[in-house]
């Protein structure tokens, strides 16, 4: 079995992997805070937590085990 690989921008990668997370259910604004380390993963070289990741969030997307619209919130602010 031959695998066939490509080059990807960095831009190319931000938009692939954002546009992925936002049609499997994640809202605009997490979709966009991922694509955003999973391209510094790959500009940084640590492609362990590049866009190898995207297929493992968009299955705990579908699964509904994450939301993709979640907002974290601070309930309490300690001083450690």
């Amino acid at each position: 079995m031959t695998i066939k690989t490509i080059e990807l921008s960095l831009d190319e990668i931000f938009s692939l992997a954002k546009t992925s997370l936002i049609k499997h259910g994640a809202n605009e604004e997490n979709a966009d805070a991922v694509a955003h380390t999973v391209t510094n993963a790959e500009r940084d070289g640590s492609i362990s937590h590049g866009l190898f990741r995207i297929p493992g969030y968009i299955k705990a997307l579908k699964s509904k085990k994450v939301d993709g619209s979640a907002k974290p919130t601070i309930n309490e602010v300690t001083p450690v």
